[in-house]
């Protein structure tokens, strides 16, 4: 038994605390770290290094139910038909809790139009109000997950209020609303039989099955021999370049990414234009410990509240 991340009792297989566990590992890394450098650790801290091995990491992922992933497809259809988002003073909202679900339809009392949660919602998350308390003066207002600045401003335009203000903790919840029985169905004539894997996958996955589909084996084997024949020639032109690199960052860091040819991977993520290329200036000079991350434009932004006041961006 142990205090966990948000400060209440939480019990492990082992009997330890899985924050404690996991802040053990990072504290030991670095005291491993600065050994080299002449800086010394007590001989009892050195003592509890020597009893973490790397079966702890999987015992914590054991624990937790965190299993890699890896051959983890998206589902065929999505558990909710939509999310919808409930934004207003708190005692306009509906009084429920995280993940609790409606037993039967719930009606809304919405300033922009008639809301009825369906039997079957369930309230997914708590998040700051997507709209301004200017505007929520008649009471909460329903809206896509995601407002964009433009639909924000139109709705701030056109519903501030200028009597006296209302005051108060102003938030947004997220509901998700069940499929209808008719449209589930639908849901499933479109994808097909679940035994057809390639209705699951990303589209650029399953253009690339579609154009190998239409080649012979000889044709697959040609294409994929040129590919290979490419890059390799790419590999062999960008030799100077990575050994510059390596010679520039840090004697540490050089030895981790001495394997890894980091020129020929940035290269072949702006053939294809991948979005985030900052990933390859934090793969060279590593990444911040403490502060906020930084905006990738991969994910749409998400702010989570969790229990005990602990809060977590995403």
């Amino acid at each position: 038994m142990g205090l966990g991340p948000c400060g209440k009792q939480v019990r492990y297989g082992d009997g330890n605390c899985l924050s404690t566990a996991i802040g053990r590992l990072i504290a030991a890394q670095f005291i491993l770290a600065l050994q080299p450098l002449g800086i010394q650790a007590p001989p009892e801290t050195l003592a509890q290094i020597s009893n973490n091995d790397s079966a702890v990491l999987a015992s914590l992922r054991a624990q937790t139910g965190n299993q890699p992933k890896v051959a983890t497809l998206p589902p065929l259809i999505p558990h909710f038909a939509a999310k919808v988002a409930l934004t207003g003073f708190r005692e306009d909202l509906p009084a429920f809790d995280m993940n609790q679900q409606l037993q039967q339809p719930l009606q809304v009392k919405t300033a922009n139009a008639p809301t009825v949660l369906p039997k079957g919602s369930k309230l997914l998350q708590l998040a700051p109000p997507v709209l301004p308390p200017t505007v929520l003066q008649g009471g909460a207002f329903v809206s896509d997950q995601h407002l964009s600045q433009t639909n924000v401003d139109r709705v701030v335009s056109l519903c501030s209020s200028s009597g006296v203000p209302r005051v108060g903790i102003s938030e947004t919840q997220v509901w998700g609303v069940p499929w209808t029985e008719e449209d589930f169905v639908k849901q499933m004539v479109r994808f097909g039989h679940p035994s057809t894997l390639q209705s699951s996958l990303p589209t650029v996955l399953k253009e690339t099955v579609e154009v190998y589909k239409a080649m012979d084996a000889h044709q697959r084997m040609s294409v994929r021999a040129a590919k290979l024949g490419y890059w390799l020639k790419v590999l062999v032109s960008l030799k100077e370049d990575e050994k510059k690199l390596k010679q520039s960052v840090d004697p540490d860091v050089a030895q981790i990414l001495a394997p890894k040819n980091v020129c020929l991977w940035e290269a072949m993520l702006k053939s294809v234009q991948y979005p985030d290329m900052e990933v390859v200036n934090e793969f060279k000079q590593g990444s911040d410990l403490v502060g906020c991350i930084d905006r990738t434009g991969l994910w749409p932004l998400k702010f989570q509240l969790v229990s005990a006041g602990c809060h977590k961006r995403q």
